[in-house]
């Protein structure tokens, strides 16, 4: 009986380590993912601000001309620190009626993590 209690001891051991390394893997991966998902939404409402700046420009509220450039630029302030946004506009006349295409497309990235996301608009003057 006293040479069962080692091995047994060891394959316990053996058992608990193995346990112990699937559980760290798990959360591991699990803190991974609630961070790609952050950075996702941050380049969401990145891709939404550059959309939203764009449409203030097309439709200013003082009566200036509309202008359908907009250049790339980097975002600053609480939430999109290393975030930028590129949108692009092309303007379109049918029927004497003006349509605008706007692709604005937010990037963030935080260490070797990174996330993209396009959002695309249209919008007329009627």
């Amino acid at each position: 009986m006293s040479g069962f209690s080692l091995p047994a001891a060891m394959f316990i051991l053996v058992v608990l380590a193995l346990l112990a390394a699937a559980v760290y893997r798990t959360v591991a991966i699990s803190n991974s993912s609630v961070a790609l998902e952050m950075l996702s939404a941050r380049a969401f409402l990145a891709a939404e601000s550059g959309a939203q700046a764009t449409m203030m420009q097309l439709f200013p509220t003082n009566g200036a001309p509309a202008s359908c450039g907009m250049p790339s630029w980097n975002l600053t302030g609480s939430g999109f620190n290393n975030c930028t946004v590129q949108v692009r506009c092309n303007t379109t006349t049918a029927d004497s009626v003006t349509v605008y295409a706007i692709s604005s497309v937010g990037r963030c990235q935080a260490g070797d993590l990174q996330a993209s996301r396009t959002l695309e608009v249209l919008a007329n003057e009627s």
